[in-house]
C-alpha cells in the first residue's frame, strides 16, 4: 500500500517544529498568512494595505540576513508564477530563497543555510559521546 503524500499545511507544521527546537533563539521566524478565501471586500482591504502576492510560506531574519522558503508537498507542488516574481525580488535584494518539496527537503535546504544543524552531526556526536 502507498504511503500517503503529507499536504502541503502538514509540511508546513513538521518545518515551524523543526525551526522552533533546533533554530538560534536569535532568529526571527513567521509566516505571512497570504492565502485562505477572502471575500472581495477583505482581499480589497488587504491589497491596499500592502498585502503582496506570492511571498515565501516561511520567513527567517537571522544575523543580518533574510531567508525565504516556500513549501510544497514532495509530489505535485507547484510554484505559481507570483511565487516565482516574490522570490526573485526578495532576492535581488539579498535575501536567499528556495522552494523545498516534503520536509525533508527543507530541512536539508535549512541545514545548508545554517540556520539549523545537522542531524546527523548531532547523531554523531551522541553515539561518540555514548562510547566516552
Amino acid at each position: 500500500m502507498k504511503k500517503p503524500i503529507p499536504s502541503e499545511d502538514t509540511v508546513h507544521r513538521a518545518v515551524l517544529a523543526h525551526l522552533r527546537m533546533r533554530a538560534p533563539k536569535s532568529a526571527v521566524i513567521w509566516h505571512t498568512p497570504n492565502g485562505g478565501s477572502r471575500n472581495v471586500i477583505e482581499a480589497a482591504k488587504l491589497k491596499a494595505m500592502g498585502v503582496m502576492a506570492g511571498f515565501p510560506d516561511v520567513m527567517i531574519w537571522h544575523a543580518g540576513s533574510l531567508y525565504g522558503l516556500e513549501l510544497k508537498r514532495e509530489k505535485g507542488g507547484r510554484v505559481s508564477a507570483k511565487q516565482a516574481e516574490c522570490m526573485a525580488a526578495l532576492t535581488r535584494e539579498g535575501a536567499l530563497c528556495a522552494v523545498a518539496h516534503g520536509v525533508d527537503h527543507a530541512i536539508e535546504i535549512l541545514e545548508g543555510w545554517g540556520l539549523i544543524g545537522s542531524q546527523k552531526s548531532k547523531t554523531r556526536a551522541g553515539s561518540e559521546a555514548a562510547r566516552v
